[in-house]
């Protein structure tokens, strides 16, 4: 299940390239003639499939007009998820349950956000309801 919600949402690093590159509107083909890679190694960066390296990141930062800070940290983040999963969530206190919607938080309007929260409310006290009822 995980495989197959990376492929279709990716990663967090591939969700702001993603995104940058429909803004900037730059094609898998130029982003790979500018950073020097082949067609298929950048498609898999930008379909959350591999996690770029650190060495492209300036470029790719200056192609696609982002943040190189942000894009390291996402990278790193990209990392550590691939390489020790839910772990380091758990460590930090966080509920790894919670990371896909975490995920794509920053994407959702004010009003995705707020319906989203009370349908949580309303599932949680129909829930307890019927816990108190079984």
């Amino acid at each position: 299940m995980k495989e197959q919600d990376q492929q279709t949402d990716g990663t967090a690093i591939s969700r702001i390239i993603e995104k940058a590159m429909a803004k900037k509107k730059v094609t898998i083909r130029r982003m790979a003639e500018e950073l020097e890679v082949t067609y298929e190694h950048a498609r898999c960066i930008v379909r959350g499939l591999s996690i770029p390296s650190k060495h492209i990141l300036p470029e790719l930062s200056t192609l696609l007009g982002l943040d190189l800070r942000e894009l390291g940290e996402a990278q790193v983040s990209a990392q550590i998820n691939k390489k020790y999963g839910n772990i380091p969530l758990e460590i930090v206190g966080k509920n790894p349950e919670l990371e896909p919607i975490q995920q794509v938080w920053a994407d959702l309007s004010p009003q995705h956000k707020s319906d989203l929260i009370l349908m949580a409310k309303t599932f949680a006290r129909l829930d307890r309801q019927q816990s108190t009822h079984s």
